[in-house]
């Protein structure tokens, strides 16, 4: 299964992360923020999800079957 997951430098996108891959799943990480250590070897994109053409292409590229939706902003 290939899993979509926005957010996921946060606290609970990295643990659902490491989830759905002890799982066997394929996971493409997309945050604004670079995720550090806990991201290297696996599929990270820098990315906005307000950017409509960025968040288009990474979703025909990927083709994703799951997208856990985890960005926020908290003020």
């Amino acid at each position: 299964m290939r899993v979509m997951i926005t957010g996921s430098a946060g606290l609970i996108g990295g643990f659902l992360t490491k989830h759905c891959m002890d799982a066997g799943s394929s996971v493409l990480g997309i945050d604004i923020c670079e995720p550090g250590d806990r991201w290297a070897g696996r599929d990270f994109e820098c990315c906005d999800v307000r950017d409509f053409a960025r968040m288009s292409e990474l979703m025909s590229t990927f083709r994703p079957d799951c997208i856990f939706h985890l960005a926020a902003q908290s003020y």
